[in-house]
């Protein structure tokens, strides 16, 4: 039997790139229709609910990604400077919250 690996988030997401480069008809429905274009190439569904953006950067324009706080963050909302070095560290690529294809090593998960 043939193991499958599949790739990282960050692997996928530098194919969808590319292939939206090259390909307009491809990029036009991935601008259109994203959620079902990532469901396709996954082979996996999306929760109800979970929605999926697609941004086109310019050359003069940068987009920062704030993901959900971590429920470890507490109440509060603190985060000593360790708590806060630590936490770049272990916010994962991927979308393992949501589905169950995950191959990062267990340290960034």
């Amino acid at each position: 039997m043939a193991v499958q690996i599949r790739p990282t988030w960050k692997e996928l997401e530098a194919q969808l790139i590319a292939k939206a480069w090259t390909d307009e008809a491809f990029a036009e429905e991935l601008r259109r229709d994203a959620r079902a274009v990532l469901e396709r190439e996954t082979g996996q569904q999306f929760p109800d609910g979970f929605e999926v953006k697609v941004l086109e950067e310019k050359s003069n324009s940068y987009y920062l990604i704030i993901p959900e706080k971590p429920a470890s963050l507490g109440e509060l909302g603190e985060l000593s400077e360790e708590d806060l070095a630590h936490s770049f560290v272990m916010v994962c690529p991927c979308i393992c919250s949501i589905a169950p294809h995950c191959n990062t090593d267990s340290s960034g998960c």
